[in-house]
């Protein structure tokens, strides 16, 4: 939802760019709050280009705005002009919350299209009113993109295509991404081999 790829997140809390109480641990694996999502956008961003210490700075203003007004309005963040001055160095925090903001506006609608049931397919998220699963639909977009995910499932929208993305990269699976066929590949042969013991 920030545009930024999931290592340079990392690296921002391995590099303690980010706040250590923003990253929380859940069954394992690192999490961030939506509120987070300004302070990702701006350390990866604009904010890679100054020094460790102006950047914190920067940042516990981006966590304090973040707190105060994301986490109770997050509509309300569309004209919003924050900036950290200190001195004569003045840095505008707004561009880091505005795409934050779209980023988690389209991650609210993807959510929305994307659903998990446990009486359909165990629970695995899938796209509202289908059994069509949004893990597959999205890797079959990034490996052979959306043109043939619409022929190989003409029911699909556009919009589910797109939101399956997005979805798929907010709640990445866990362990090694599977290889996707081809629509339409079949196997064609299967042969056992002896071994001598």
């Amino acid at each position: 939802m920030t545009g930024v790829d999931v290592k340079r997140i990392h690296r921002l809390i391995d590099d303690r760019l980010l706040p250590k109480k923003v990253c929380r641990i859940i069954e394992g694996r690192r999490m961030l709050p939506a509120y987070a999502a300004p302070m990702v956008c701006f350390g990866a961003g604009d904010g890679a280009k100054l020094g460790k210490e102006l950047r914190l700075a920067a940042m516990r203003s981006l966590e304090k705005f973040a707190r105060e007004s994301l986490a109770v309005r997050p509509g309300a963040t569309d004209s919003v002009d924050l900036a950290y001055d200190e001195g004569n160095i003045h840095i505008d925090l707004s561009p880091a919350i505005k795409a934050s903001m779209e980023g988690l506006r389209r991650l609210e609608a993807a959510n929305e299209r994307i659903v998990s049931d446990p009486a359909i397919r165990g629970g695995l998220p899938t796209i509202r009113g289908t059994r069509i699963g949004g893990y597959e639909v999205a890797a079959m977009a990034k490996a052979h993109g959306a043109g043939e995910v619409l022929e190989a499932y003409p029911s699909l929208s556009a919009e589910d295509i797109d939101a399956a993305v997005i979805y798929s990269e907010a709640h990445p699976r866990a362990g090694r991404p599977r290889k996707v066929s081809p629509p339409g590949s079949r196997l064609r042969s299967v042969t056992k081999i002896a071994l001598d013991p």
